[in-house]
């Protein structure tokens, strides 16, 4: 019998399995936003929209989220730039 298989011949797929890929990929995407804002004084949404191919209103979630986790981040939605210490 073939690997993910089952008796009755239909190919079982996980959706576990691609839900955590999709989770893995907004922590790294998150991540990237703090790297981003760490590397200059600010950063405007195109520039990081652009850099990380993301729409704008992604973009905004991902600020709220961050913003929601403790990371300092200040400006309005033309800058946004990190206060505080730089880890």
């Amino acid at each position: 019998m073939m690997a993910g298989s089952r008796p009755s011949g239909k190919v079982h797929t996980s959706t576990l399995g691609k839900e955590r890929q999709l989770r893995y990929h907004h922590w790294i995407r998150l991540f990237a936003i703090v790297a981003l804002l760490q590397s200059a004084y600010f950063r405007t949404p195109k520039m990081l929209c652009d850099t990380l191919s993301i729409s704008r209103r992604t973009l905004q979630r991902d600020i709220a989220l961050l913003r929601l986790y403790g990371v300092n981040i200040a400006g309005s939605p033309s800058r946004y730039r990190l206060v505080g210490p730089r880890w």
